[in-house]
């Protein structure tokens, strides 16, 4: 499987999971939660955040609480879950990837 074919179906598996659940069923993150569950940085995370796809709109979805430059941001943790299955990798016995 292509990295952008990849890409595009953990897209559309967040499109679906988005599309069925209502606003009361939303979990978010915080970004210090969401560092410690992915094993890296805060500022990972944050670069994570910012990454966009051929459309134009956030791998990750995530909302900030406030207007100033320091408020809170939360984490959607479905498109969350969903991009870091994306970046998870698997070894084929040849020793290239493959899912």
């Amino acid at each position: 499987m292509e990295k952008g074919d990849l890409k595009w179906a953990a897209q559309e598996v967040l499109k679906a999971a988005l599309t069925e659940r209502s606003h009361k069923d939303v979990e978010f993150l915080t970004t210090d939660e969401a560092s410690e569950m992915a094993k890296v940085s805060r500022w990972t995370i944050y670069r994570w955040r910012m990454l966009k796809d051929a459309d134009g709109g956030y791998l990750i979805r995530w909302s900030k609480l406030g207007s100033g430059k320091n408020s809170p941001v939360r984490i959607d943790k479905a498109s969350f879950m969903a991009f870091l299955e994306s970046k998870v990798q698997y070894a084929n016995k040849e020793g290239g990837e493959s899912k």
